[in-house]
């Protein structure tokens, strides 16, 4: 059975990853603008087709921080307070639980099937690289250098994983959803963030709030009540493969979502900000598109009185705070030919029903970052 901080933990570390999943560093979109007239239409996402190949990299770094402070001298230990903060309760204690680690993918990528969209419906990796970092500076692998790691989203939304054909255990795959970004058949970045028409460079837009409270991102934190948002075309330029490429930078914020906290606790009003940079190629297919997303969320949260029978002569709060940093790259090249073994490889398998696959720890919830690599055979 959970401690009731070990839900909160848990709870809201998943609503700050699956906003992530939903919406950032998604595949898609098209078209440049006229460019000779110095007008650009800014790619907030790659374009695929299926059966392109291309080279992949990416890093997630999560860091959370959890403060709890209790505040009623009269509590001890049965009360509410001390079993939400997990001890006896004193005048002014305050606890505080820390949690930072990295996830890493190095590997040859194959668009096995795309949305009309142009999003990434199924991706076929030939792996490089791919590990937990701790924070002590340890690694532990997910799939070894030279296995095959495919994704896939089914038809409910869920994330399908398979490593050299077995489906990795639900801890392993939650950490792989950091790395191994996937489409969406109904929202692109490009039709959320991008600017109605073409832009000059160093034009800026704003994001229409309704959109944003329609999103991928704001379903991630229910109950959210105001968003806004600003971009802008910041430069024109060769990258690192001598290819033109747009630059795009700016960000959004969603506030007053309350956070999935236990009953015993009362969510108060939150933020979560999201600032990017995008830089993607002019012409579709050739150069490279890397995006850097930041998120950052605050939770606040306070103890009910009398949830447990016990009474609360003071209150507990919690603060919360998590930054997830996420990096990716994709390089194309019209001339790159995929990898036997990635043409090779069998379809990503099916997951089990919900509510019968085996549980992590966190019940669906981002895992741990000790979570070993294992692998179990899939379900038919």
């Amino acid at each position: 059975m959970k401690s009731a901080r070990a839900k909160i933990w848990t709870g809201i570390t998943a609503a700050a990853c699956a906003s992530t999943l939903l919406g950032g560093c998604k595949p898609g979109g098209q078209g440049s603008g006229n460019a000779g007239s110095g007008l650009y239409q800014p790619q907030l996402t790659p374009h695929f087709q299926a059966g392109e190949a291309f080279k992949y990299e990416a890093t997630a770094s999560l860091d959370s921080t959890m403060q709890v402070i209790v505040s009623n001298p009269d509590a001890g230990a049965g009360t509410a307070a001390a079993n939400v903060s997990g001890g006896a309760a004193a005048a002014n204690v305050a606890k505080q639980e820390h949690e930072s680690y990295a996830v890493q993918l190095v590997a040859d990528g194959l668009a096995r099937s795309v949305y009309p969209n142009g999003t990434l419906r199924e991706v076929i990796y030939l792996v490089h690289l791919c590990q937990i970092i701790h924070e002590d500076g340890k690694s532990e692998t997910l799939a070894p250098a030279g296995a095959v790691l495919g994704a896939r989203r089914q038809e409910d939304g869920r994330l399908a994983f398979a490593i050299d054909g077995l489906a990795p255990t639900p801890a392993v795959a939650a950490n792989l959803g950091f790395v191994a970004q996937l489409g969406d058949p109904n929202e692109t970045d490009d039709a959320l963030l991008g600017p109605a028409g073409p832009v000059a460079v160093g034009e800026a837009w704003s994001v229409s709030p309704e959109k944003l409270l329609q999103s991928g991102f704001a379903q991630a934190y229910p109950g959210t009540e105001q968003a806004v948002g600003k971009f802008r075309l910041e430069s024109v330029q060769p990258d690192a493969t001598g290819h033109l490429g747009m630059v795009v930078s700016g960000g959004f914020a969603l506030e007053g979502m309350r956070p999935p906290f236990p009953p015993q606790v009362e969510a108060l009003p939150s933020v979560v900000n999201y600032q990017m940079t995008i830089a993607s190629p002019l012409d579709p297919g050739a150069g490279i598109y890397q995006a850097d997303l930041k998120t950052l969320t605050h939770h606040q949260g306070r103890a009910v009185a009398g949830t447990d029978g016990n009474g609360l002569p003071g209150e507990t709060r919690f603060d919360i705070n998590i930054s997830l940093e996420q990096h990716a790259r994709y390089t194309f090249d019209p001339a790159m030919q995929p990898a036997a073994a990635l043409v090779d490889a069998p379809p990503v398998p099916s997951l089990p029903p919900p509510g019968k696959e085996e549980q992590g720890d966190a019940n669906g919830a981002a895992p741990p970052p000790s979570a070993a690599a294992q692998s179990q055979p899939s379900s038919p």
